[in-house]
């Protein structure tokens, strides 16, 4: 079962690096060599804030946008990405 069962799902409309993740209970923890680029049309949703990032070393992860994860993935392995929306000049 998915994590995440409930929010708005959408795609950001480019593509955008990641990392997957191995999630157990509320901690995601990133995966080695789990750096992506995910596609433009892969579909995320808002992580929930009970929910944690944690590094390979087991240390939390703080978001510098927000954490989003794809919905079309299937437990216990994810993708997370820390989305900055950015203002095209």
């Amino acid at each position: 079962m998915h994590p995440v069962t409930t929010g708005s799902i959408f795609s950001i409309g480019k593509p955008y690096a990641a990392v997957r993740v191995k999630r157990k209970g509320k901690n995601l923890t990133v995966e080695n060599g789990g750096i992506m680029i995910v596609s433009a049309d892969t579909k995320f949703t808002e992580l929930p804030s009970d929910m944690n990032v944690i590094s390979e070393e087991q240390l939390p992860i703080p978001a510098s946008g927000r954490f989003l994860i794809s919905t079309e993935t299937i437990d216990p392995f994810h993708i997370v990405i820390d989305y900055q929306k950015t203002e095209r000049v």
